[in-house]
């Protein structure tokens, strides 16, 4: 399996400094936008150097073990330089801070898939965002579940609404 196999591009590449990431009920998958009213994003996306970016939605998109019946329990979507030099899976919430917790057993699922494969071998900075809207900074006192995060799969776990594309 390859993360990054063209197969799974719901959308082109964007270069914006400022879009947003929205996960819309009624819709199949997650997606970016500039189009959406800035209100209902889920998450921000600062992209100060202009790079070029590349979203993907991972739930419903990237699926594991559908075929035996155990389907993995995946993050909304996975952000990165086409250079793959920065990448981000972002998990989008629109709840209470006490969502993080799933939050984060989503994102683990996914990276520890992703661990797996040859793409992990291709990334450079490694993220994880528990992105949710009605909270845009819950990062207090999250220091040692982020350190407990990063000594387990090695990714920099930002609990925040803004993602900042280094």
């Amino acid at each position: 399996m390859d993360f990054f196999n063209p197969v799974y591009r719901k959308e082109s590449p964007r270069n914006d400094v400022l879009f947003g990431l929205v996960d819309k009920e009624g819709e199949e998958f997650a997606r970016s936008t500039t189009s959406d009213p800035r209100q209902e994003w889920d998450a921000v996306v600062e992209n100060a150097g202009a790079a070029k970016l590349q979203f993907v939605p991972v739930d419903k998109n990237i699926t594991i073990g559908k075929e035996k019946g155990e389907e993995r329990s995946m993050c909304d979507g996975m952000l990165y330089k086409m250079d793959k030099s920065w990448l981000a899976f972002v998990e989008l919430k629109d709840r209470t801070k006490k969502a993080v917790g799933d939050a984060t057993g989503q994102l683990k699922s996914t990276i520890d898939v992703f661990l797996k494969t040859k793409s992990a071998k291709k990334v450079g900075k490694r993220y994880a965002y528990v992105a949710n809207r009605r909270h845009p900074d819950f990062s207090r006192g999250m220091a040692e579940v982020k350190q407990q995060f990063y000594n387990a799969c090695g990714f920099h776990l930002c609990c925040k609404n803004t993602i900042e594309v280094k």
